[in-house]
């Protein structure tokens, strides 16, 4: 008997366990982020995800950053490189210079909850 209720404890813990997923609070997080060159119509928007590094497929240099309102209610802090070494950071949705302005190759943003 002692045996039966170990067992049935066992497999309960376990069926519990396997239900919890492996990163608490994880949430899909996605930003709208737009690129903008020297003139108005020179720029392109991109949506990343967050926590996770994406590539900008795009050649225009690039002057300013805008990063808006997350789509799923997260706050986001983010650095984007550039192709001869600048680094630009955002914190929240937001609006950031380039300098000195040249092509954007890839970024990173975390997701605040």
């Amino acid at each position: 008997m002692q045996f039966l209720t170990v067992s049935v404890a066992f497999a309960l813990f376990a069926a519990l366990g396997s239900a919890i997923p492996a990163k608490l609070g994880a949430r899909n997080c996605w930003v709208s982020v737009t690129f903008e060159g020297a003139t108005p119509e020179a720029q392109f928007t991109q949506s990343v995800p967050t926590d996770s590094e994406f590539t900008v497929y795009n050649d225009l240099s690039i002057s300013h950053i805008q990063v808006g309102t997350p789509y799923s209610g997260c706050t986001t802090e983010c650095t984007f490189y550039g192709i001869d070494g600048s680094v630009t950071e955002t914190y929240g949705a937001g609006f950031s210079d380039v300098g000195p302005p040249q092509t954007q190759t890839s970024g990173y943003c975390t997701a605040i909850y």
